[in-house]
């Protein structure tokens, strides 16, 4: 997946905004994903909408928020045939988020006819368990960043 399955005849759209209601009042379908909105959704209420930054360029999709000294960080990359979760982090710890973005990830793989949808460098404990839990498997060679878990 690239971002012209995205994008109708717009270019990227980026935007650097704090304010709760700035950054939700000024994306719409013709000027960010729309299939990433769900996903920016869940980060920005983890964040109660303390979003820092947030933006989709080079196949990626950045979000960087914080609540109560806690940060809410997303870096997913899309291809043309995986969608790899490479940084994620929730200002509101086993509250859901990680199995309400994977539905919308597994959604928009099964939307876009993709392979996979990795978990790069797992390292905690909590998340190698949330791996198993949802049927992730192990791939790749562990490192000292941890190791790729896949859902195919």
């Amino acid at each position: 997946m690239n971002q012209k399955h995205f994008f109708i005849g717009h270019n990227l759209f980026s935007w650097n905004y704090g304010a709760k209601s700035s950054v939700f009042d000024q994306i719409n379908s013709s000027n960010f994903p729309a299939a990433f909105f769900s996903i920016i959704g869940i980060m920005a209420e983890d964040c109660n909408y303390h979003i820092k930054t947030c933006y989709s360029m080079n196949n990626a999709l950045f979000f960087d928020g914080y609540y109560n000294g806690h940060s809410s960080e997303l870096m997913l990359r899309y291809g043309e045939t995986d969608l790899i979760v490479a940084r994620i982090e929730f200002a509101h710890k086993r509250s859901g988020n990680m199995t309400k973005l994977f539905k919308i990830l597994k959604h928009i793989k099964q939307s876009y006819h993709l392979n996979s949808i990795v978990i790069e460098s797992v390292q905690t404990d909590e998340m190698r368990a949330w791996c198993k839990k949802n049927n992730l498997t192990p791939c790749g060679n562990p490192n000292d960043s941890g190791i790729n878990w896949e859902w195919k």
